[in-house]
């Protein structure tokens, strides 16, 4: 591990990664409350709301995007030493799906608000 964060590519990615899930845990804390009726929890564009769900259902998002950054570091680590482009891959995709997280996380909060 040590190795993999000597790399100034890997403290960058991991650095965005980690900026945006605060960012996404944010929007959550600051546009959340905890009360007791459902919140809209998923939305498609074609058949419009079909998930709702208690205000903590929708922190989700921000633990699924700690794992996400959590689950490439750790394939990265492991694939460190055999196949370096697919540890970049793996480090440069995780901010990736976390913007896309960080657009949900926002058009969820619209949709409630």
């Amino acid at each position: 591990m040590r190795k993999l964060f000597q790399n100034q590519w890997v403290i960058m990615s991991a650095s965005i990664s980690g900026a945006l899930i605060l960012l996404i845990l944010g929007f959550l804390f600051f546009n959340i409350q905890a009360t007791d009726r459902p919140y809209i929890i998923h939305y498609k564009a074609i058949t419009g709301i079909d998930l709702f769900g208690s205000w903590w259902n929708l922190y989700v998002l921000g633990l699924v995007a700690i794992l996400i950054l959590l689950f490439h570091l750790f394939l990265a680590k492991i694939l460190w030493g055999k196949i370096r482009e697919l540890s970049y891959f793996l480090l440069f995709s995780a901010p990736l799906l976390e913007i896309v997280i960080l657009i949900a996380t926002i058009n969820i909060i619209k949709i409630n608000y």
